[in-house]
């Protein structure tokens, strides 16, 4: 089961996907740092 999951996500298909959610992550931890800061200075 695990190899089929190994093999699977060697596609370019997988690696856009994984990619694609990745940044998304990223960019949502970002927005939330800045967030965060801005509500410290506010205070």
């Amino acid at each position: 089961m695990l190899q089929s999951i190994r093999d699977g996500s060697r596609s370019w298909g997988a690696k856009i996907i994984i990619g694609v959610m990745v940044a998304a992550m990223a960019l949502f931890g970002i927005e939330s740092l800045f967030g965060l800061l801005a509500a410290i200075r506010t205070k």
